[in-house]
């Protein structure tokens, strides 16, 4: 919980930051300098002040408070993204299903930004999208990684996955939604269905300071099942899973 705005003494600080308390500390401590005050009137920044031996005054932590992040984002009932990866469609002439799930990080909001969304080609995609609190982590790299496995079946169309690679750390970006990943089935030609499937976990983690948040594994989504069906001509599809 945020420091007090008056009243502050060096070893509530000290246990702020996850120090024990009555042990020794001083305010050049790294973890001390960069203890974050995103929502303080008193700091603009997210450390106090992180170069070490610089000026620093004890009233500079009013109302901080230590950096941290909230857990995986919820999607309804569920952790996002939910509802997710599951579609079928059919289509004379062109059928196309997909799914996709990409970050972006928020730091006008103190955020990560969960947007995903499962489509057809006969309507627009409709996206959703999940929140994760942070504090004190606006300077803090934000990784994310997807670890998935699919397989496809059918004797038309095409299947394909864009993003970056299976069990890889790829940093967030804070302008875009990226990474990025995605998953399609899609019959352009011909008569018959393509079925993609599989599952899919996604991890996110921040980095400041040599610290990760919370831990270098990262939070993760929960294994995720991707089932896709994409026919063209006027037969549908056998179900979930293919044929």
């Amino acid at each position: 919980m945020p420091l007090p705005t008056t009243n502050i003494s060096l070893n509530a600080i000290h246990v702020e930051v996850g120090g024990t308390s009555g042990t020794t500390v001083s305010l050049n401590d790294a973890d001390v300098r960069g203890i974050g005050a995103p929502d303080s009137t008193y700091d603009g920044g997210d450390g106090i002040n992180t170069t070490s031996g610089t000026t620093i005054s004890i009233g500079e932590f009013r109302n901080a408070q230590d950096a941290s992040l909230n857990t995986w984002a919820l999607s309804g009932i569920s952790t996002a993204p939910d509802p997710w990866g599951s579609q079928s469609y059919t289509n004379a002439t062109y059928a196309q299903v997909g799914c996709n799930y990409a970050q972006k990080v928020d730091t006008a909001n103190d955020r990560l930004e969960h947007r995903f969304t499962t489509f057809n080609s006969g309507a627009a995609a409709v996206y959703s999208y999940a929140y994760q609190g942070y504090v004190g982590l606006d300077s803090a790299t934000f990784e994310a990684k997807a670890v998935y496995s699919t397989t496809t079946t059918g004797l038309a169309g095409s299947a394909t996955t864009t993003g970056p690679t299976s069990n890889t750390w790829t940093t967030v970006s804070t302008s875009t939604y990226s990474p990025l990943w995605q998953w399609l089935a899609t019959v352009s030609s011909g008569s018959g269905t393509r079925y993609l499937d599989g599952s899919v976990t996604f991890y996110m983690r921040a980095s400041l300071g040599g610290t990760y948040y919370p831990n270098s594994t990262g939070y993760n989504s929960g294994s995720k099942t991707i089932d896709l069906a994409a026919t063209r001509g006027t037969a549908g599809p056998a179900g979930p899973g293919g044929p």
